[in-house]
């Protein structure tokens, strides 16, 4: 998880202008994606979820199922794991939640931490709006 919350305290004015992109996106579905899809974007769409008020266990979950699938993809990049695929960061919800926790427990909440970052509070009504049946 060291590696989620040092992303996350050295870098929140990326992961705000990712949300925010997100956000702004035309009407539609939206693709979120890193060079893995695990990282990076696994906080990215934690952060955004959260934000909006989803539920925190399948936001765990999401994250568990993704490394999941992801392991057939890292076992074809290095069948001898001679190079990092991704097995540096457990494949457990308890990764990605206390991430969230972290920003929680530095910022006050997830919307703190992006607004304080630049996410506007128009972007925080857009996501609801969007993304909230």
């Amino acid at each position: 998880m060291h590696l989620y919350t040092g992303l996350l305290d050295r870098r929140p004015e990326l992961f705000a202008r990712a949300v925010a992109a997100v956000a702004d996106a035309p009407e539609g579905p939206v693709l979120v994606h890193c060079a893995a899809g695990k990282d990076r974007t696994g906080l990215v769409v934690a952060l955004t979820l959260s934000l909006v008020g989803a539920d925190l266990t399948a936001v765990g979950a999401d994250y568990e199922a993704t490394n999941a699938r992801l392991e057939p993809r890292y076992a074809a990049l290095d069948p001898d794991r001679a190079i990092p695929t991704g097995r540096e960061i457990p494949p457990t919800r308890q990764v990605i939640l206390g991430a969230l926790e972290h920003v929680r427990a530095r910022h006050g909440s997830v919307e703190d931490y992006l607004v304080g970052a630049g996410l506007t509070p128009g972007h925080v009504r857009t996501l609801r709006a969007r993304l909230v049946a």
